[in-house]
């Protein structure tokens, strides 16, 4: 699991947690992983946490952000590079509206 956490304005951060094949058959096998927030270093642990990313984050992808977090210091070329397969799928179950509850409701809907 990589976690990338990244400022997103001057008092919140967010963070991309990118999870590689490994992490996928821990989660499979109903093993969550954990992101205790208290172990991130400053900036972070003085700032707002605005929201979390989850991405997929190969071996190759791994190396390939290293080589350009060694390039330039601009995280964004790292998150960028990441997202690199980003879009809106509103049939895929992407939304905008809030999460749904566990709890069973008549007027949601599924996602």
């Amino acid at each position: 699991m990589t976690v990338i956490p990244f400022a997103v304005n001057e008092t919140e951060y967010s963070v991309y947690i990118g999870l590689d094949d490994q992490a996928w058959e821990r989660l499979k096998a109903y093993d969550p992983g954990e992101l205790v927030l208290e172990k991130l270093s400053q900036p972070w642990i003085n700032m707002k946490l605005k929201g979390v990313l989850f991405g997929y984050c190969s071996d190759s992808d791994l190396l390939e952000c290293q080589r350009i977090s060694q390039q330039t210091d601009d995280i964004q070329a790292v998150l960028k590079y990441l997202s690199r397969g980003w879009r809106f799928e509103p049939d895929a179950g992407d939304h905008d509206g809030p999460p749904l509850s566990v709890r069973i409701n008549p007027t949601d809907t599924k996602h």
